[in-house]
């Protein structure tokens, strides 16, 4: 069953970017443009620059050449802004509309084509409605996120990849904060899930009680009888259960929360710089520039 709703949300984006390439293939283009330069400064800076800068005694490079890869980077960098500038100022508000527009008219045009009958079947209106109202807003979710996921995988490989190049169990460290994410972050979030399951009965009871006691077409009804008083133990049993869901739940979280921070963080950031420090320092084995390119990657992988 996972697995299958797995497959329907992938098939789900595949569906929104093909609609909104068809309607406008350049902001599909420019918006994975505009994550790749997000995620390359990110690599830029955190790898390439410090391993240049750092490097440039060891390598007996001049002033002069720093200064002109320090100067150029900047004028490289003031490019990819200018250009993050003018997507999010100048060009998504022009062209939001378009897309509203066009997915807008592609569902009215849909609708034409149904027959008459089926506005009158709950589920087809309850589906077209939420269609109609969530389109836009999920095709952009859509679009922005696919373009993260791959720029964002792009460089965590060229991360890892040149963290290897340099030392192989510094690559090997590398991987605890991916895999504390993957295995621990899969698991907390299951039980959280599973808490916000159990108290949703809960949260609707509070939900009605407070639709109730607002609404103006009730008001009489409070006064002249005492549905008050039950609409009161009503939320206040909503509430202990939502504070008994929260402490069955607590202790889990908790011992979860705590492996996966430690492992994540304070065991692999401390590790990989005593690593790097004894490795630059006492066996020599790596250079200044690399012990710098190593500290730096750590911090951003974690």
């Amino acid at each position: 069953m996972k697995k299958k709703t797995k497959v329907n949300s992938i098939a789900d984006n595949l569906y929104f970017l093909k609609i909104l390439w068809k309607i406008n293939p350049k902001r599909v283009i420019l918006t994975f443009l505009g994550q790749f330069f997000e995620f390359g400064e990110w690599v830029f800076y955190t790898v390439v620059f410090m391993k240049y800068l750092f490097g440039a005694a060891e390598f007996q490079r001049s002033f002069e050449e720093a200064a002109a890869f320090v100067v150029i980077s900047a004028l490289v960098i003031m490019c990819t802004f200018g250009f993050n500038i003018w997507m999010e100022q100048r060009y998504i508000p022009r062209t939001n509309p378009e897309l509203y527009r066009k997915l807008n008219q592609m569902l009215f045009d849909q609708a034409t084509n149904v027959d008459v009958s089926c506005y009158e079947d709950t589920a087809f209106y309850d589906t077209y409605t939420k269609a109609s109202s969530e389109a836009y807003t999920r095709a952009l979710s859509v679009l922005t996120d696919t373009a993260t996921v791959f720029a964002s995988a792009a460089a965590s490989i060229y991360v890892i990849v040149t963290i290897f190049s340099i030392n192989w169990i510094a690559g090997l460290i590398s991987f605890l904060p991916v895999t504390g994410n993957l295995l621990l972050g899969k698991i907390f979030n299951q039980i959280q899930y599973e808490r916000t399951m159990e108290g949703v009965p809960y949260v609707r009871r509070q939900n009605y009680v407070n639709r109730v006691l607002y609404l103006q077409r009730y008001a009489k009804e409070l006064r002249m009888t005492k549905i008050f008083h039950v609409l009161t133990r009503t939320y206040e049993k909503a509430y202990e259960g939502l504070v008994q869901t929260a402490q069955k739940y607590w202790k889990k979280l908790f011992a979860l929360g705590s492996v996966k921070s430690i492992v994540c963080f304070p065991l692999v950031f401390e590790g990989m710089w005593l690593f790097a420090a004894y490795s630059a320092m006492v066996t020599k084995t790596i250079q200044i520039g690399d012990f710098v390119v190593l500290a730096n990657t750590i911090v951003s992988t974690t």
